[in-house]
């Protein structure tokens, strides 16, 4: 006689719909988590960015040169962007993430600025 070792064809099918089942279920949660978990990092970068020009006016008395410039277009020269993220790094430890965000830097000819961060998604 035979003995039966091991699993059916059926009962494997049954397992693997089951967890296919769950999977569906958990995946938007854990999407959701993901998102939310990003977005407390663009929003931690922001503030460490808007520390960093406050250092720099402290240092320096001005904030850097007016207009607008953004980690994506040539507004902001090498230079600048080189300058931003050395005294980000040697003021608070932490380096300007530009391939995962790009940040945008306004200064208005009254001498307020602006920081606003955006997320690159990666996915």
């Amino acid at each position: 006689m035979f003995k039966n070792k091991g699993f059916t064809l059926i009962e494997i099918m049954i397992v693997l719909v089951i967890i296919g089942i769950i999977s569906a279920m958990a995946y938007p949660s854990l999407s959701g988590a993901r998102d939310m978990s990003n977005e407390n990092d663009r929003a931690a970068h922001e503030k460490i960015v808007n520390k960093a020009l406050i250092e720099h006016y402290a240092l320096t008395g001005t904030y850097p040169n007016q207009g607008v410039h953004d980690t994506d277009t040539p507004n902001l020269t090498a230079a600048e962007l080189s300058a931003l993220a050395s005294d980000l790094a040697q003021e608070t430890g932490v380096r300007l993430n530009t391939t995962k965000y790009r940040y945008t830097y306004v200064r208005n000819g009254s001498g307020t600025y602006g920081v606003n961060s955006l997320h690159v998604d990666l996915r």
